[in-house]
């Protein structure tokens, strides 16, 4: 079996703060999102390290809304 060594690639925050968000970057984003969601429901982050790090990842990605 062979192994994906694939390293991700650096997100451009500029070009999303500008409203440039491609559909890579959305997806990135979701997928960081669905992460924290998990961590929160597992338990491993209070509510309050939750909206932190929420407000910042849309911040970092230009969403406006939840």
């Amino acid at each position: 079996m062979s192994r994906i060594s694939e390293q991700p690639e650096a997100v451009d925050i500029q070009s999303i703060k500008a409203g440039k968000n491609t559909t890579k970057d959305l997806v990135r984003y979701g997928m960081q999102l669905a992460m924290l969601n998990m961590l929160l429901s597992h338990k491993l982050m209070t509510e309050k390290e939750y909206h932190k790090v929420n407000e910042q990842l849309r911040n970092d990605y230009g969403i406006v809304s939840n």
